[in-house]
């Protein structure tokens, strides 16, 4: 029909009214047929970038670079392009990965659109960008991934014509984006285990061995940061030295190029320069222990991408901070043990220092001006025989056990104060007792003068402190013959009991504040369960696994308590830690309900209940102290709790039952009026 007229109108014929019928009834025909071929075309292309699509999800998890190839191929057969090109961008902007198809004019995409390598966009372009550069058009895509540029596409010459299926390039760079960043991820999940692969080896270091310490540690970082060339340098005097670098280790002196007194970051930007360079960007990450550079992590330009590798680099120095300020102390209390040796020897309180078995293995001069008794004469006998050869040993008959003795020599009305320090070897057996003589007969004159709350606080505050005295002179006396294990117990105990006079005071602090009824509390909604946890982490460091016998009960759906966190987070510590302290118990429950306004918290145990004469004063500030002194008990905890609850907390206190089945104390706090979720809780131990 279209051939038949198309001859007439060459022929200059008009049309006659059958030909236009003609003409009319078949248009419907033609554009139906017309219109089915479009679909067919459009359904075509749809299916053919379903599959891309795919194929580029399915790139999830692979090779950043290998994703990248993977991306321009689809591209250029996607966009009908003569050419494609793709670009991965790290955090920083940097480029990571690329790659090209078609020609190395896709490859100049990414400078047309105003950008480099190096350095990103003022402004990073949200929507596609275009333009016509050396006669050929060119497009770029932004790949976005949430509110992450993860990467760019370009094309050259621009997609062919897609008609209805102008979402395709969309769709495909947001497919592209999704592949790139779990790529990433994956790049970066791989990277954090082999980060944590090189922090655990650095736990294993024998940091009793400096020198072979600091080649592994050397050793480790070359292997962590091998992709990057990376390294290990330290100061030693005037010169840097590259730790573990083989036997031609470069050592640059550095002389009066580096002056002491310069900060941290020019100072290493002066050490840089004086090192060698290997070809490419180097990176540095400073080390610095107590405030002062003591070296540096060097990686150049290859390997895994500059931030992962800045972040590894990161971490390497962190831990050999951490090691090197632990060499350094170990060289402290080296240089400390050899002078502790010299003081010993002319120190006015006499030093006996006895084994498992109770036999003297040393003992220092002024033993012998106390006791009339030479001290080499000592070596090898029972310490206790001297005491009862040459003075009577009296106590308080309410002394706590292990509270200093009291030793009243014969004849001479000389008062000798006895202190006496386990060193343990092993938790079933101590390896030995430290105890120190000495000579408080003016000392005890004095005391009795004092008022008896002052004598208490003086006690208290004296026996932590001695105790801890006691433990750094075991540990500096015996260094030389302990293994890591027993001086890493000995400085956490020093340690402990630096805490528990620091907490004595900050709780005289609290109860003055309480006291004065001028106390406005900071209030929050605090869910139990979050406090609970918390304390029971902070107690676990203090008594190891005894702390998996407390148990919690808590419903999900209490409401929080309406209070300030520290201080709800106080009673519960005194509570279960006076459970744990000074019981012998198998269990210790804590539960609440709601009771009106307010969360009735009870906390249990199944000990022996406590001492009758003590229930009436329990809370009272004048109450008895703690059984155990040397762990900083003051019979202050209760007296604190019932100041916390009640003038803070807006509750009350109070002892619901003691007894051979146990003991159990519950306090009131007010309620919040929101609930707390719990998916925003810990787990309950």
């Amino acid at each position: 029909v279209v051939g038949a007229i198309s001859a007439q109108r060459y022929e200059d014929q008009p049309f006659v009214r059958t030909e236009i019928q003609l003409l009319e009834s078949a248009a419907p025909v033609v554009g139906i047929a017309l219109r089915t071929v479009r679909l067919h075309r459009a359904n075509e292309l749809a299916l053919a970038h379903s599959v891309r699509l795919q194929e580029v999800a399915a790139l999830a998890g692979h090779d950043l670079a290998g994703v990248v190839a993977s991306v321009v191929e689809q591209a250029r057969t996607m966009f009908d392009a003569a050419g494609t090109a793709c670009w991965a961008f790290d955090d920083d902007g940097r480029v990571t990965a690329r790659a090209a198809a078609g020609g190395s004019d896709a490859a100049r995409i990414l400078q047309w659109s105003g950008r480099t390598e190096e350095s990103s966009w003022a402004q990073a372009p949200r929507s596609q960008m275009g333009g016509i550069e050396d006669g050929l058009a060119w497009t770029l895509i932004p790949l976005w991934y949430a509110d992450r540029l993860v990467g760019a596409l370009g094309s050259v010459s621009g997609p062919a014509a897609l008609e209805d299926q102008s979402s395709a390039p969309v769709d495909f760079a947001r497919h592209a984006a999704i592949a790139m960043e779990n790529a990433r991820l994956a790049a970066e999940t791989r990277g954090r285990i082999h980060t944590l692969e090189a922090v655990a080896a650095f736990t294993d270091l024998d940091i009793t061995r400096p020198e072979g310490t600091r080649a592994e540690m050397g050793r480790l970082i070359e292997r962590a940061l091998e992709g990057s060339h990376g390294g290990l340098w330290l100061i030693e005097g005037p010169d840097m030295v590259r730790v573990n670098a083989g036997a031609e280790a470069p050592r640059v002196q550095l002389g009066a190029a580096t002056p002491a007194p310069a900060g941290t970051e020019s100072r290493l930007r002066t050490l840089l320069r004086a090192l060698p360079r290997p070809p490419g960007e180097i990176y540095t990450t400073p080390i610095s222990v107590d405030g002062h550079l003591v070296g540096m992590v060097t990686a150049a330009e290859g390997g895994a991408s500059p931030g992962e590798t800045r972040r590894l680099m990161s971490v390497l120095a962190g831990q050999a901070a951490v090691v090197l300020g632990r060499l350094q102390l170990v060289a402290a209390l080296d240089r400390q043990a050899r002078m502790m040796n010299a003081i010993l020897s002319h120190s006015p309180v006499g030093v006996i220092l006895e084994d498992a078995d109770g036999r003297v293995v040393y003992a220092n001069p002024e033993i012998e001006q106390i006791y009339g008794v030479p001290a080499d004469r000592l070596a090898g006998t029972q310490a206790g025989l001297l005491l009862e050869a040459a003075a009577s040993v009296t106590s308080e008959p309410d002394a706590e056990p292990g509270a200093p003795l009291e030793v009243h020599l014969r004849g001479s009305g000389t008062v000798v104060e006895v202190r006496r320090v386990p060193i343990t070897g092993s938790a079933a057996e101590p390896a030995g007792v430290l105890s120190l003589h000495e000579d408080v007969t003016q000392e005890r004159m004095v005391l009795e003068a004092k008022d008896l709350m002052l004598r208490a606080i003086g006690h208290e505050v004296r026996s932590p402190a001695a105790a801890m005295r006691s433990t750094i002179a075991g540990l500096l006396q015996w260094d030389l013959v302990m293994d890591p294990e027993q001086r890493h117990t000995l400085i956490e105990e020093a340690y402990d009991q630096s805490d528990r006079l620091l907490s004595l005071v900050e709780n005289q602090l609290i109860m003055s504040k309480l006291e004065t009824h001028q106390f406005e509390p900071n209030r929050a909604a605090v869910p139990l369960e979050r406090s609970l946890g918390q304390v029971v982490s902070v107690l676990g460091s203090r008594y190891g696994r005894r702390i998996d016998i407390v148990r919690s009960d808590l419903d999900p759906r209490l409401r929080p308590a309406w209070c300030e966190p520290t201080h709800l987070d106080q009673v519960l510590t005194n509570l279960v830690g006076n459970a744990l302290e000074y019981t012998q118990a198998g269990r210790v429950d804590v539960s609440a309900r709601e009771q009106g306004g307010f969360l009735e918290v009870t906390v249990a145990d199944d000990g022996a209940g406590l001492p009758p004469d003590r229930v009436q004063s329990l809370f009272q500030k004048t109450g008895p102290a703690g059984q155990n002194r040397a762990r900083g008990g003051l019979g202050l905890g209760l007296y604190l709790s019932r100041l916390l609850v009640e003038r803070s907390l807006g509750g009350s206190i109070w002892l619901e039952r003691t007894g051979p089945a146990g003991t159990t104390f519950r306090f009131t706090v007010l309620a919040a009026e929101v609930p707390v979720s719990r998916d925003a809780l810990p787990a309950a131990r």
